[in-house]
């Protein structure tokens, strides 16, 4: 929110408005997922403060395009696992929730190489 509050120019805050909104989503579609598997509350995980309001532009965008490649590289590393039976989700969950998670990270993974392509408009744009 703090790099959408010192955005200045709209197309811009746009872009940042659909990375905000799916992060919502994202965060809803995991807990989806984990409520499938019974296991309780959900726990807050904290969110770091980037402090993007003290950061150049050029910090701004790069820090940003991290969080995305990360949340990627995890949501994929983790797929990949899954798919190749290393995390034994078949005795974790029954068939219909363990495909579900994939398909949920599947799209997460396709979200977030969208959202890379965002930041890179974003830096063009300023």
């Amino acid at each position: 929110m703090q790099l959408y509050l010192v955005e200045d120019d709209p197309e811009c805050r746009k872009i940042l408005y659909t990375l905000l909104r799916d992060y919502e989503y994202h965060k809803a579609m995991l807990a989806e997922v984990v409520e499938c598997f019974h296991v309780g509350a959900l726990s807050i995980i904290e969110v770091r403060d980037y402090n993007f309001k003290d950061m150049f532009f050029d910090q701004r965008y790069l820090t940003l395009k991290k969080i995305e490649t990360l949340a990627r590289d995890f949501y994929k590393s983790l797929l990949e696992d899954l798919k190749a039976g290393k995390m034994g989700i078949e005795a974790m969950c029954d068939e219909q929730i363990g495909e579900k998670l994939i398909s949920t990270l599947e799209t997460l993974v396709e979200w977030e190489e969208e959202h890379i392509e965002m930041v890179e408009r974003l830096r063009s744009i300023s």
